[in-house]
């Protein structure tokens, strides 16, 4: 087993991740108690979540409604693209 999925796979039993819908894996850490009106509905005012993407998983462009934190950890650089 190559050490790359060796490690994606010691990091998705570590941390409880769940296949995420458009791709990788993640676990939600956080959830606001605090609720706030959006175009969406009411929503929780922050949430936070472990996400990995392994070699082969993509994250597609997709429009932000709210604004997002990122913490890069470990693994390959990762590139984000803000249009």
């Amino acid at each position: 087993m190559a050490r790359t999925l060796h490690n994606k796979l010691d990091r998705i039993a570590q941390l409880g991740l769940q296949p995420h819908p458009e791709g990788g894996y993640y676990a939600e850490t956080f959830r606001s108690s605090i609720l706030t009106p959006t175009s969406r509905g009411i929503r929780p005012a922050s949430t936070a979540i472990w996400f990995l993407l392994g070699t082969d998983d993509v994250s597609t462009f997709h429009r932000l409604a709210h604004e997002e934190h990122w913490c890069w950890h470990e693994g390959l650089p990762v590139t984000l693209h803000v249009i």
